[in-house]
């Protein structure tokens, strides 16, 4: 509306600037039919190669135009032009009911925003989190920082991990998709530091007592946890010393018998 009233740009920026960029949208999204931004399917199949793939799924998925006489427009070069305009990413986070690891959707829509941005711009992109959990003290964090917490919350707080213990199966999947979804925020933002992956390892991998509850209970969680944190070192998202990635494969080697021999 604003963009389309009759004014000359000096006195409205917004007709401005999409005069000066070409770009006739502001609203994108999936085709019409369609969810998701496609990112989440490739981490987790670990189907993708390197960063510009994600970034070029996540465009192909999310190019489609909204707003007033256009219903799912593919408006692909607008897109790219409006990404390269990027400078922050954020998103909102209003409640601990759940966590940024708890669905692979917040990584998918503002990690693969971020990459796209950063990679059709060619320069980072800031990524922030807007804290509304308290609406009378909302807050901005940088999303290293909601990583961080959400790991100290959860992943690697002992109360919490023994509450999942007594959901058994459940429980040990319900922790495992909170590690791939991490490993999905360090693959889209790297902003996940090696000592959570290292605190991970520490915790699930190489502690006798938790890695054979989750063996005895769903091995398959286990692996996927082990698999994930040897990804995520070969990726070079995380700089894992010598030690820490063969005590890892070990582990692994284990575990992959043990579903081998119980097929």
């Amino acid at each position: 509306l604003v963009a389309g009233l009759d004014e000359p740009p000096e006195a409205n920026f917004v007709r401005k600037h999409m005069m000066e960029s070409g770009v006739r949208y502001r609203v994108f999204g999936d085709a019409p039919g369609a969810y998701g931004a496609g990112v989440n399917h490739a981490i987790n199949t670990s189907a993708w190669g390197r960063d510009d793939e994600l970034a070029e799924i996540y465009v192909r998925w999310g190019c489609y135009a909204y707003g007033k006489g256009a219903f799912g427009v593919r408006a692909e070069d607008e897109f790219r032009t409006c990404l390269r305009l990027v400078e922050v990413t954020v998103r909102n986070h209003y409640t601990d009911e759940w966590d940024i690891f708890d669905d692979d959707c917040p990584y998918a829509y503002q990690g693969g925003l971020t990459l796209a941005a950063e990679k059709e711009s060619g320069r980072r992109v800031r990524t922030f989190i807007s804290d509304t959990r308290d609406p009378e003290v909302p807050k901005v964090v940088d999303a290293s920082e909601e990583i961080e917490r959400a790991a100290r919350n959860t992943l690697l707080n002992p109360k919490w991990i023994e509450g999942m213990r007594r959901h058994g199966y459940k429980g040990a999947s319900d922790i495992m998709k909170k590690v791939v979804n991490l490993f999905g925020w360090s693959a889209t933002t790297k902003l996940v530091e090696g000592w959570i992956f290292r605190e991970i390892a520490e915790t699930y991998v190489f502690n006798d007592e938790i890695r054979e509850w989750l063996r005895s209970v769903n091995p398959y969680a286990l692996e996927e946890v082990a698999r994930r944190l040897l990804e995520a070192y070969e990726r070079g998202l995380w700089d894992a010393d010598e030690g820490t990635v063969r005590r890892l494969r070990e582990e692994y080697s284990k575990i992959e018998g043990f579903l081998e021999e119980a097929v």
